[in-house]
């Protein structure tokens, strides 16, 4: 299989997590009006545009031994593969009760089309125990809360720009390769605008991958 097919203007935005364990991460995407190219210090400073409105939205609404650790942007517009690094280390300010690792708040990033799954999600961990009103569901007044913070978060991200290029946050469906060629070709991806990102009221499980040697310990 050839490698990643390039997209013009689209980059990957990577916030990393920090006080578990193991690394959690959250990943999407976002498209700029431009073809990309950027430089890793372009991409740095856009990285630093994401990471203010998220910590806006969850650092109030995570756990106090949790923390935004960075966010990284990565253009996937050439086979540069250029990348820039915003170096967080903002602690939650919520509960300090324990969570299990393994479970978070689930995120939707809806967009017009439907696919057989339901739309695109990520997963939020290390979220604060005072949102709960059960063991596996948000209260009324933690999901209003978070909606209301993500709302604005998304408005924000949207009003971003890199290089002079505007960005909105979109899904990026990759159809995989057509022909093994060679040349190898593949499907046209298809990129939808992310409309809004819709808490669900009910918790998710993080898959935790565990190395090989590590799993009857």
């Amino acid at each position: 299989m050839g490698a990643f097919p390039y997209q013009p203007g689209l980059i990957r935005c990577i916030i990393t997590y920090s006080g578990d364990r193991d690394i959690a991460q959250n990943s999407f995407y976002l498209l700029t009006t431009g073809l990309g190219g950027y430089t890793s210090a372009e991409l740095a400073t856009l990285a630093g545009e994401i990471d203010g409105p998220w910590d806006v939205a969850y650092i109030p609404n995570m756990a106090s031994y949790g923390a935004v650790a960075a966010v990284e942007c990565i253009d996937m517009s050439t086979d540069l593969g250029a990348s820039g690094i915003y170096e967080d280390g903002a602690h939650g300010t919520g509960s300090a009760t324990l969570v299990p690792a393994q479970a978070a708040i689930v995120m939707d990033l809806e967009e017009g089309l439907r696919y057989r799954g339901g739309h695109p999600h990520v997963m939020l961990p290390l979220f604060s125990y005072s949102l709960l009103a059960t063991d596996q569901v948000l209260s009324d007044a933690g999901l209003a809360e978070l909606q209301g913070a993500f709302d604005t978060c998304l408005t924000t991200i949207n009003e971003a720009t890199i290089s002079g290029d505007h960005v909105h946050m979109v899904n990026f469906h990759y159809r995989a390769v057509e022909s093994e060629g060679p040349p190898v070709t593949y499907k046209a991806p298809i990129i939808t605008n992310v409309n809004s990102l819709q808490i669900q009221p009910v918790l998710g499980t993080i898959r935790r991958r565990v190395r090989r040697g590590e799993r009857h310990r």
